[in-house]
């Protein structure tokens, strides 16, 4: 992910019901940067990848894990 400038980010994974099953918030650095998550409490399906960067609009990517 490519973020802009030095600045908190929120990100979230939601379900498809639009329920938060996961939240975290940090401060990010300008450049390219690539971030982890652990999924393994996460049931099988469908999510929503949405991040919060300030002053920018909200993105949103498609997550499916299969187990």
């Amino acid at each position: 992910m490519e973020i802009p400038f030095d600045t908190e980010m929120r990100m979230e994974i939601k379900d498809l019901l639009g329920r938060v099953v996961y939240s975290k918030t940090m401060n990010v650095s300008a450049g390219n940067q690539e971030f982890n998550i652990n999924t393994q409490e996460l049931s099988q399906g469908t999510y929503v990848i949405s991040t919060y960067i300030d002053n920018l609009p909200e993105t949103n990517n498609k997550l499916v894990i299969s187990k």
